[in-house]
């Protein structure tokens, strides 16, 4: 029987998991277990994430990261995807060439177990219009945990599969609607896990 991590970001994308699952607080705010594993609830960013997850992995052999995410293409507020590739955000434009394939090695792109979308995380919330057609350009959707997650199941070697929730369109107006939505995405999510 697989022994699974669930990991979120926030609270709120985990209440109606731990919920679903019934989850026992084990961490007040951290750390739930369940009958599949155990829940955890990182905090946001993404050496947040992959700390709290290598922290929390013992015993566990598989991971499934959870949560939202903003959408680079032309997609619905509560579309799910399942994510096949992850990468990290760099600003290259500084860097020469030597530099740029060096960042290249350190931060490659990541797999999951999964076909699917293409996951990019970055270190702030992007309202840039400019960066996000760059960006729309290779990547489907942006978050900022899942490359960090995904480092510390490759250097666990433990199966990883992401599923992300659209909240929003990476805009000005989204830390709003986000707060708007974030409860139905998170029953949305906790609906397609407890079948995942």
């Amino acid at each position: 029987m697989l022994h699974t991590l669930f990991v979120f970001a926030t609270i709120d994308e985990a209440a109606p998991t731990i919920q679903a699952l019934q989850g026992k607080e084990s961490i007040p705010g951290e750390l739930w277990w369940c009958k599949r594993g155990k829940i955890l609830v990182t905090g946001m960013g993404s050496v947040q994430a992959a700390t709290q997850v290598i922290r929390h992995l013992n015993n566990s052999n598989q991971i499934i990261n959870a949560g939202i995410a903003a959408a680079l293409k032309p997609y619905q507020i509560g579309d799910i995807f399942t994510v096949g590739d992850i990468g990290k955000q760099i600003d290259l434009t500084t860097l020469n060439t030597s530099s740029h394939q060096l960042v290249k090695k350190v931060f490659p792109i990541l797999t999951t177990q999964s076909a699917g979308a293409r996951l990019l995380t970055i270190d702030f919330p992007l309202h840039n219009k400019a960066l996000k057609q760059q960006l729309a350009l290779q990547w489907d959707l942006v978050d900022m945990e899942g490359y960090g997650i995904a480092t510390a199941a490759k250097a666990a070697n433990v199966p990883l599969s992401i599923v992300k929730a659209v909240s929003d369109f990476a805009q000005e107006e989204s830390k709003a609607l986000i707060q708007q939505q974030i409860h139905t995405l998170a029953q949305q999510l906790a609906h397609y896990l407890k079948a995942f």
